[in-house]
């Protein structure tokens, strides 16, 4: 099962600025309130409706929408998919959609509905004006993908950290977005066993790392993410194939040995045992 990791969140979000930054919110319609962790209904379809997107950001696996009405400080929406969530765009007069919680319409005709059949997801409003400082991002990690991204940085934030590499990777406060699918992908392609204790790393091997965290992610976006159950806001499917994720007992990309399954910090992951360490 694929979840929304960073790329696929990107690719919605970029998929989102075209469609609704710049817009107006028309109506709200909740479908499961189970969604909305942190607010009442009525109000978040007050404060909303009415709203205009002007822009559509993202923290690591969250997407931020910065909300503007006359006479009113700008505030945020804030989402986060979770597990099962997906946002997609229609024409505003498409019936009820399978697992479908919440339906936003928008001034130019079409809504983007929010699908989540374990309704896990989070959808909720934030005071903060500047996206950086929504409570659930203030604390992360840098992005792999800013430009100050670097060895040195991922150096710094693996200093004094106890705990297998792959782990720490998962901590969003160490580094944000990188998730399951794609720590499994930068530490193959880094050659670095997933078994390490991350304050093991040499700076040779935090410049590798850094390096194979930004690639791996820039490629899976250039592929609107990975392929599997999760599609754009038009439907598309991702096309990024992972190399080791997902294969065990697959010879591996680089030698033809077996690719081997373990389980680290409760995550399966997946890693040549010939080719990492």
């Amino acid at each position: 099962m694929l979840l929304p990791e960073m790329p696929e969140v990107e690719t919605l979000r970029r998929g989102l600025v075209r469609a609704a930054a710049g817009q107006s919110i028309t109506s709200i319609r909740i479908s499961d309130e189970r969604v909305l962790k942190r607010c009442d209904s009525d109000d978040f379809t007050e404060r909303l409706t009415g709203a205009t997107v002007r822009a559509v950001n993202r923290r690591g696996k969250y997407l931020l929408f910065e909300m503007v009405v006359a006479n009113v400080a700008p505030f945020h929406l804030v989402v986060h998919l979770n597990m099962k969530g997906g946002i997609r765009r229609f024409d505003t007069d498409v019936p009820q959609q399978k697992y479908e919680c919440v339906r936003v319409g928008l001034n130019t005709g079409s809504v983007l509905v929010y699908t989540d059949m374990w309704t896990w997801g989070d959808w909720h409003l934030d005071e903060a004006a500047a996206f950086t400082q929504v409570a659930d991002v203030v604390s992360m990690g840098p992005e792999p993908l800013d430009s100050g991204w670097s060895g040195a940085l991922l150096a710094e934030r693996l200093a004094g950290r106890r705990g297998l590499i792959k782990a720490v990777l998962l901590d969003q406060k160490v580094v944000a977005g990188v998730g399951n699918i794609y720590a499994d992908e930068a530490l193959f392609t880094a050659g670095i066993s997933p078994k390490r204790q991350a304050s093991s790393l040499d700076a040779g091997e935090c410049d590798a790392l850094a390096t194979s965290i930004a690639s791996t992610l820039e490629t899976a976006v250039r592929c609107g993410g990975s392929l599997g159950e999760y599609v754009d806001l038009d439907g598309n499917p991702g096309t990024y194939e992972p190399r080791v994720y997902g294969g065990k007992g697959r010879p591996c990309p680089l030698c033809g040995g077996p690719l081997m399954k373990i389980s680290v910090g409760g995550r399966g992951t997946t890693y040549c045992p010939d080719c990492q360490h």
